[in-house]
C-alpha cells in the first residue's frame, strides 16, 4: 500500500506496487534429512527473485521449497483465485505493468507454467536435490505476496526506495 500512502502525501504513484505472489510447496518432514541447511541458486542480476531454492523452517522440521513469482490480482491475494477488483484495475491500467510484461514476458510465461504444472517445478528442484519425487511433498502449498516495485519505465525495483513528501516531514518506503 506504500504507492498509495505516498500519493494521498503528495507524492508521486510511481514507482508503483505490482503485487507478486510467490507460492511454496512444503517436503514433509519425515524428509527433512534431504536438506541440511538453505539452499540457494545463483542469482540472476536482471531478476529481483531467486527461483527454486530450499529453506529449512526454523520452528519445525519443515522445508519450504521454491517460490514462484506470479502477477497477482489482489495486493492480498494469498490463493490464485483470490481477486480484489481495485487492486486489478489499479495494475492493467498501469503503463509500467505493459512495459514489465514486456521485458520479461519468457520468465514470467515459465512462472506460470510452473504454477500450473508442478512436475515443471519439481524438476527445477531436482536439479539440487535429484531424489525428490512428488511424494516428498505435502499437498498443502504456502503462499506470500510481496510488493514489486515497478518504475514508470516497467524495471523492477532491487531494493527499498526511500522518498520524502513536499514538506519534508514524511519518509516513505517503497
Amino acid at each position: 500500500q506504500s504507492d498509495r500512502v505516498a500519493a494521498q502525501c503528495g507524492l508521486s504513484r510511481f514507482p508503483s506496487v505490482i503485487p507478486i505472489r510467490g507460492k511454496w510447496s512444503v517436503i514433509k518432514p519425515e524428509y527433512g534429512y534431504l536438506v541440511k541447511g538453505n539452499i540457494y541458486p545463483v542469482p540472476n542480476p536482471r531478476l529481483p527473485f531467486l527461483g527454486v531454492h530450499f529453506s529449512k523452517k526454523v520452528n519445525s522440521d519443515a522445508i519450504w521449497s521454491g517460490p514462484n513469482s506470479l502477477v497477482t490480482l489482489s495486493r492480498e491475494g494469498y490463493r490464485l483465485s483470490d481477486i480484489n477488483w481495485k487492486d486489478s484495475l489499479n495494475t492493467i491500467t498501469n503503463p509500467a505493468f505493459y512495459k514489465l510484461l514486456a521485458s520479461h514476458w519468457k520468465s514470467g510465461a515459465m512462472e506460470l507454467y510452473h504454477e500450473v504444472f508442478f512436475n515443471a517445478q519439481l524438476s527445477q528442484m531436482q536439479k539440487y536435490i535429484p531424489e525428490l519425487t512428488k511424494e516428498h511433498f505435502e499437498t498443502k502449498t504456502e503462499a506470500g505476496v510481496r510488493a514489486g516495485v515497478v518504475t514508470p519505465q516497467g524495471e523492477l525495483i532491487h531494493d527499498f526506495l526511500f522518498a520524502t513528501n513536499p514538506n519534508k516531514n514524511q519518509l516513505h518506503v517503497r
